[in-house]
């Protein structure tokens, strides 16, 4: 019983962790809104992903033993959510990549300008 119930529980977790992971996914976009969105649903992800790392080690290796697996997960995990929580949301790109050197098409930019793609301002000509 105990395992149908620890199998129900895992279940359970990682669905809500693909849940989170799709709405992550869908919500990447250009706004600062969905960005928020997204970075929270990949917090969630994080986390549901830590909990499923901690269950995993104690069908995996004996009980004194699998204390020091359960704690190298859980920090793995927190060092994963502290980075998604660093990341911030930004507009456009401050060094145009590529490889070689030189423009193959000069622009004159004022202070503050930036060279964006057709794709990132939609509606402007």
């Amino acid at each position: 019983m105990r395992l149908k119930n620890k199998k129900l529980n895992e279940m359970a977790i990682s669905s809500a962790g693909s849940f989170f992971s799709s709405m992550m996914t869908l919500s990447k976009g250009k706004s600062k809104e969905l960005f928020e969105i997204s970075k929270a649903a990949a917090t969630a992800t994080a986390i549901i992903e830590g909990i499923l790392a901690v269950q995993r080690t104690l069908g995996s290796v004996p009980y004194p033993w699998s204390i020091q697996l359960q704690q190298r997960a859980a920090a793995a995990a927190a060092v994963n959510v502290a980075n998604i929580q660093s990341t911030n949301f930004k507009k456009g790109i401050d060094v145009v990549p590529g490889i070689g050197r030189g423009d193959k098409v000069s622009a004159m930019l004022e202070p503050g300008e930036r060279v964006c793609t057709e794709g990132d301002k939609p509606g402007v000509n």
